[in-house]
């Protein structure tokens, strides 16, 4: 798709600390790290979506917002693209900046 539009996305993730997960499934990080995701089909169509919120049994919204973005209509042009895969190559990675005191 970013070749298509000319646009690139990039992911950034910022440090993060180490979890305490009962079974040392949580690793952290000390640098940031930026990646470009890669999506990718063999099945994508241009459709209509409606993005407005989920409402009760008497109509009224139960979330905050009308529509799932803010200022949106409820009616949005959109790419469905099926059975997609996205890819993450190897991210760009640097230490954060040392503050000096």
């Amino acid at each position: 798709m970013d070749q298509l539009f000319g646009l690139r996305h990039y992911l950034g993730l910022s440090p993060l600390p180490e979890g305490s997960g009962s079974q040392g499934e949580l690793p952290g990080t000390d640098q940031w790290c930026s990646v470009v995701p890669q999506q990718s089909t063999s099945k994508c169509m241009l459709g209509w979506f409606d993005v407005e919120q989920h409402r009760d049994e008497d109509g009224k919204l139960t979330g905050e917002f009308k529509n799932f973005w803010p200022g949106w209509s409820k009616w949005q042009i959109g790419i469905k693209m099926e059975n997609s895969v996205i890819e993450f190559d190897r991210p760009e990675t640097w230490e954060p900046p040392r503050t000096r005191l």
